[in-house]
């Protein structure tokens, strides 16, 4: 049997040519390309893969060794360990390769995978959801008991660094480990020995280590491999997995998902180094950004799909003029299985548009007929930008005893922009009006707080910048879905009569103007949906749960949370659904 390693790295499964624009094209086209990711890379560096095994052959010393997968321990259930849900800006990527030899096969007998690797890789759909801080969660209960968390970069999108990234792997008393890869620099929330339990924050999503995009890779094993040696345990139980399932619900399997996009948006020349030909794979997965307006002077229109699909998928790219007219469409076929990928497109602009044709157009995606993705943008006389963070939109702060900075940049593109600092503790300040400076000490009762950095414009237009800062001094943070014990003055979160079946009324008041993200959580604390993420005034609202997830599947019956943030604190509200 080959050797095997545990895989940091992640295969961005585009091949070389994983798509195709029809010929069929209509309007002023100019042509298309797919976007190929770096090659993958497997394992830990060898002397810390070999530092772990002689560390658990030491602790194993006068135990019995265990050879075969039927003296295997029974592991430990697993709850879903990200806060958000799949298909909520997060891509299931890859899966354990089941195959001994060079071949790949998953649990359900695909080839949701690359060859070799041990665990589900779980993507964000790009850096800048990264920014955000998504939170890693624990699946089990457990101990800390090997962890590295000095990898200085965590926005790998080329296998470029030597190191193998921040990680954090956790033993149950009965020889079972599971281990989450690849954090966001500083934002490590457990140190060795530290006990945790379900729903238990780890750190945030990164790409640190030989990784490629943000994601988490979750790997599950024991050492009753041949000889005492580490084996993997797939948690996925399917027709070529015979195996349990480890999962508390086990999520739905991606490889045979009919195509569907995961984002989309338009972008110019001047954004990719002068020609829509350098669009390269570094471009998209930061999230090009879309103009504030497109000036009918540019010479393309450029656009991005990011999307999954299998062999032969087809879909229509279709490209609506503010009156509805078409100004032009495609036909896109997926000529392999595609499990995280892109492919640009451009039509010619300027001269074939003008002053008539200013306002609201519309970049579409259709599937048979129906409509899958939308995304409107503005053509104007000139090319316009808003404020937006750039190269990242947020970042982690580890307490060390000195003052840290942080020099705040934009696109240089952009318009003048002022800051200033939302939901920031008291040892946050804003220094010299654009560097956030952090103090030596904290005063946080738990390892995380969080607070946002907000850019405006003349205009009032925004974006935001979101911060994360651990003190490891501080007690362990709540489990996820747990209500905030401290909320902000002012700060509140009801729902209308319980329990129900039907739509769930949510009420909110907020006592300053400031972006808001209302999320609902089931109660192991995984988020089912996104209801709101954007900047809202002072006051009241109101909004609706229709009871659906992110993918619009009905959630089951049972108790959920919903939880609005507005700066570092939130608040929570119990919601109880029962079958229609």
């Amino acid at each position: 049997m080959r050797a095997r390693h545990a895989a940091l790295g992640i295969a961005l499964a585009l091949l070389l040519s994983p798509g195709r624009a029809s010929h069929a094209a209509t309007g002023p086209w100019g042509g298309s390309g797919t976007i190929v990711p770096p090659a993958h890379a497997d394992g830990l560096p060898p002397k810390t893969r070999a530092a772990i095994e002689a560390a658990e052959a030491a602790a194993r010393a006068g135990r019995p060794a265990k050879s075969t997968l039927a003296l295997r321990p029974a592991f430990a259930q697993y709850a879903w360990p990200l806060e958000r849900a799949l298909n909520d800006l997060v891509v299931a990527v890859n899966y354990t390769d089941l195959d001994p030899g060079p071949g790949r096969l998953d649990y359900m007998g695909g080839t949701h995978n690359y060859d070799g690797h041990t665990g589900h890789d779980y993507t964000l759909t790009d850096f800048r959801d990264m920014d955000r801080g998504v939170r890693i969660l624990a699946a089990a209960s457990g101990t800390v008991t090997y962890l590295d968390d000095t990898s200085p970069y965590d926005r790998h999108c080329t296998f470029d660094w030597p190191d193998g990234g921040n990680w954090v792997w956790i033993a149950h008393g009965d020889g079972t480990f599971h281990e989450y890869l690849h954090m966001r620099r500083s934002s490590m929330t457990v140190k060795l020995g530290d006990v945790v339990q379900p729903g238990q924050m780890l750190g945030l999503v990164g790409s640190s280590g030989y990784s490629t995009a943000p994601h988490l890779h979750f790997e599950s094993g024991d050492y009753s491999g041949p000889g005492g040696g580490y084996a993997f345990r797939e948690p996925s139980h399917g027709s070529a997995n015979p195996l349990p399932s480890l999962w508390n619900a086990q999520e739905g399997y991606a490889g045979d998902e009919a195509f569907h996009v995961t984002g989309l948006g338009v972008y110019t020349d001047a954004q990719v180094g002068g020609s829509v030909f350098n669009t390269g794979y570094c471009d998209v997965v930061n999230s090009i950004p879309q103009p504030l307006a497109l000036g009918t002077n540019e010479d393309h229109l450029d656009m991005w799909i990011q999307f999954q699909s299998r062999a032969g998928d087809t879909a229509a790219v279709v490209v609506r003029k503010p009156d509805g007219a078409v100004y032009g469409s495609f036909d896109f076929v997926s000529q392999e299985p595609v499990q995280f990928g892109w492919f640009w497109a451009y039509y010619f602009f300027s001269p074939w548009v003008g002053p008539a044709d200013h306002g609201t157009w519309r970049l579409q995606v259709q599937r048979g007929g129906t409509l899958v993705a939308d995304r409107p943008f503005t053509v104007a006389g000139a090319t316009t930008f808003a404020p937006r963070f750039w190269p990242r939109g947020g970042r982690s702060f580890r307490i060390d005893g000195t003052v840290q900075r942080d020099t705040l940049r934009r696109l240089p593109y952009g318009p003048p922009v002022t800051y200033s600092l939302l939901g920031a503790p008291s040892f946050v300040s804003l220094v010299q009006d654009s560097i956030v400076q952090v103090a030596a000490t904290s005063s946080q009762p738990t390892r995380s707080a969080w607070f946002q950095v907000v850019m405006s414009d003349a205009a009032a237009r925004r974006d935001t910048a979101f911060y994360h800062v651990v003190d490891m001094s501080k007690p362990l943070d709540p489990l996820a879905g747990a209500p905030d014990a401290r909320p902000a003055s002012g700060l509140s979160l009801s729902a209308g009569a319980q329990p129900g079946a039907g739509p769930v009324p949510l009420r909110y008041q907020l006592p300053a103007a400031g972006r808001i993200s209302l999320a609902v959580f089931d109660a192991n604390g995984r988020r089912v949906c996104t209801l709101l993420d954007e900047p809202r005034p002072a006051g009241s609202g109101s909004l609706r749960w229709d009871g659906r997830d992110r993918s619009g599947r009905a959630a089951v019956p049972g108790v959920y949370f919903a939880r609005l943030t507005s700066g570092s604190t939130s608040v929570t509200t119990r919601v109880v659904r029962l079958a229609p």
